[in-house]
């Protein structure tokens, strides 16, 4: 089972309104100040061919892929053709242009087919599938309302998510499976996220894409939020819970939705990028969010496979109650001010040398949460620091005394936190 890409960064990759006529050397330089991995080039046309495979030559000299959206490898040209040969010849030609360079990480297909568009946005996805093995045809869908699941039901034409995405990679042979979801982001505070259906609705989308990718052996995209629209807000801490709480969940790829606005639209506002042209407050908090987790991380998380993932005092959207696993006894998680449980996730993985690694997500609302995570006698772990480097735990220390903490042994590993912090440890 095969749940990652191979690519040395963890990808973070994002959406936008740009178009290729406005791409150059200082994208490039934009990306990487915003912490994003893996570009991704607006959708391109024919005669633009040699300035996008200048700007191609640019991408890997800098070290980094991107997926491109060509016109020829979207469902809707499939559609728009309604001739399967047709449409296959001009994925042949796009992979021909291409396909063989060091900096594709693969095609774009569509985003969010209804009931319509259905088979066509399969059918697209399989064909890009079947003429470039070795890249990622990216097809993203919808995210799965719970609440209003007969609507979702009737809109996509299908009576559960899991039957589609097996449909899906049945019929597909994907390369990712990949979804939006933003409600983590419903209301006006974190508080309304809790209590609204927001945060359900959020860990049950991610649940049941981490329940396909496991099932299928296919890593999993999840596109969050990183702006002010409709009814979503996005402050800082908005953005790290979203990253972390996703990859302790499974995910093995993010996109945020959306750094660059190019137009007035609706109540949209406030990306990182705005319609001027200005780097907004937005940039800075995305871009420390991204540069944290990728200096933190961002090398390692790619070389590993979840194999479970267990949610600590309250359980969301699915994901179980934790429970004794593996060599962890105990989880706890504290809200430091109210001395009040805190919902957290606790997760784990292994590498291609089936060493054990262990991820923790505060995900309560709080600035300092205490937790302890008991193991059985003689295991002990070593925690990630800056540089994806690992140091030993030790023991743990008052915050305000410096003294040892009473109780405290190798195999209960006490832990300060804060609401969205990804915490990895792996064992000795």
């Amino acid at each position: 089972m095969n749940t990652k890409f191979n690519y040395k960064q963890f990808p973070i990759t994002h959406w936008s309104t740009v178009g290729f006529d406005t791409m150059g050397p200082h994208t490039i330089t934009m990306w990487k100040d915003l912490g994003i991995t893996l570009g991704i080039i607006p959708e391109t046309k024919p005669e633009e061919k040699e300035a996008v495979l200048a700007f191609l030559d640019l991408v890997a000299e800098n070290g980094m892929k991107t997926l491109i959206r060509d016109p020829r490898t979207a469902f809707m040209t499939y559609l728009a053709l309604n001739d399967e040969e047709a449409f296959r010849r001009g994925v042949k030609e796009a992979v021909k242009d291409f396909g063989s360079h060091p900096a594709i990480f693969g095609f774009y297909i569509g985003d969010e087919p209804n009931s319509t568009q259905r088979d066509a946005a399969f059918r697209a996805s399989a064909i890009v599938r079947e003429e470039a093995p070795e890249l990622v045809p990216f097809l993203n869908f919808y995210p799965w309302n719970p609440v209003y699941g007969p609507n979702m039901s009737e809109y996509l034409q299908v009576s559960d998510l899991q039957t589609y995405l097996d449909n899906y990679v049945k019929e597909c042979n994907p390369a990712v499976i990949s979804y939006d979801c933003y409600t983590a982001c419903l209301g006006k505070t974190m508080a309304d996220s809790f209590n609204n259906h927001g945060i359900n609705d959020y860990f049950f989308n991610l649940h049941e894409f981490y329940l396909a990718s496991k099932r299928h052996g296919v890593p999993f995209n999840t596109c969050i939020n990183c702006f002010e629209h409709s009814w979503y807000r996005c402050t800082e801490t908005d953005m790290r819970w979203q990253l972390s709480t996703a990859v302790a969940c499974g995910a093995s790829m993010v996109t945020w939705f959306i750094i660059q606005l190019s137009w007035v639209m609706d109540n949209w506002r406030n990306a990182a990028i705005n319609h001027a042209g200005q780097r907004t407050e937005t940039f800075d908090r995305l871009a420390r969010t991204n540069r944290m987790f990728s200096d933190y991380c961002g090398k390692l998380i790619p070389q590993l496979t979840i194999d479970e993932c267990y949610h600590v005092n309250r359980a969301f959207g699915g994901f179980p109650l934790f429970e004794p696993f593996g060599n962890v006894l105990d989880v706890t998680c504290k809200d430091e001010w109210s001395k009040e449980d805190t919902p957290a996730i606790i997760s784990r993985y292994h590498d291609a040398d089936g060493r054990v690694y262990y991820g923790f997500c505060c995900v309560g609302e709080t600035g300092w949460a205490t937790a302890d995570i008991r193991l059985k006698p003689g295991v002990t772990l070593e925690r990630c620091q800056v540089n994806n480097r690992f140091e030993p735990c030790g023991l743990a220390v008052d915050t305000i005394t410096q003294e040892v903490i009473e109780g405290q042994s190798p195999q209960k590993l006490h832990i300060n936190t804060y609401c969205g912090q990804f915490l990895l440890f792996r064992e000795v």
